[in-house]
């Protein structure tokens, strides 16, 4: 009797904790969706107003791995001078590349990890944009990711209930989440 009694314990905390999990999660997903699309479209406006089409351009990234600099000279919109190039990539950026960028990182959407079948963890994006308020370009991108516990996953409570232990994605893979940050150190225009 007492046996049952325990498992009827552990089954209703197992199944609050679920709830209260998953009602952090949908708010934090919710949260994260939030994205200032009035701010982006008035930054663009700004930028379209501008009196100059060349331009030189500074941009720093930060990843985990470390930071890199570029030094560009745009003309129309188009990269037509590389004056400094610290990353291990070509060279791309340019103010109309950033708000590309930036407006493609919006979505806040939650993919499934490793697949779609076995949505063991959702990897979450989130995207957030500073902008120059007098030119209107993107002064600062930081775009994060990172792996949450999937609680629909059905594994995960066979888990809890076999071996009384809760779940966590560091369990299903050793990747980590990330971040870039894109910040733009100066923008000078040229005659």
């Amino acid at each position: 009797m007492r046996r049952y009694a325990w498992r009827s314990v552990w089954r209703g905390l197992a199944a609050s904790l679920a709830i209260g999990l998953l009602a952090c999660g949908l708010l934090g997903t919710l949260v994260g969706a939030l994205a200032p699309a009035g701010e982006l479209a008035a930054a663009r406006v700004r930028w379209s107003a501008r009196v100059f089409s060349r331009y030189r351009l500074v941009v720093d990234e930060q990843t985990r791995a470390g930071s890199c600099r570029q030094e560009l000279q745009i003309d129309d919109e188009r990269i037509v001078g590389v004056l400094q190039n610290h990353c291990v990539r070509v060279p791309s950026w340019t103010v109309s590349n950033l708000f590309t960028w930036v407006s493609g990182l919006n979505d806040g959407a939650a993919r499934c990890y490793p697949s779609a079948v076995a949505c063991v963890c959702h990897a979450i994006y989130s995207a957030r944009a500073s902008f120059d308020p007098q030119l209107g370009y993107p002064r600062q991108v930081t775009y994060r990711w990172d792996l949450q516990t999937n609680w629909g996953y059905a594994g995960h409570w066979e888990r809890l209930l076999r071996v009384h232990e809760l779940p966590s994605c560091e369990q299903v893979t050793r990747r980590a989440g990330g971040y870039i940050v894109v910040r733009v150190v100066s923008l000078t225009p040229l005659p």
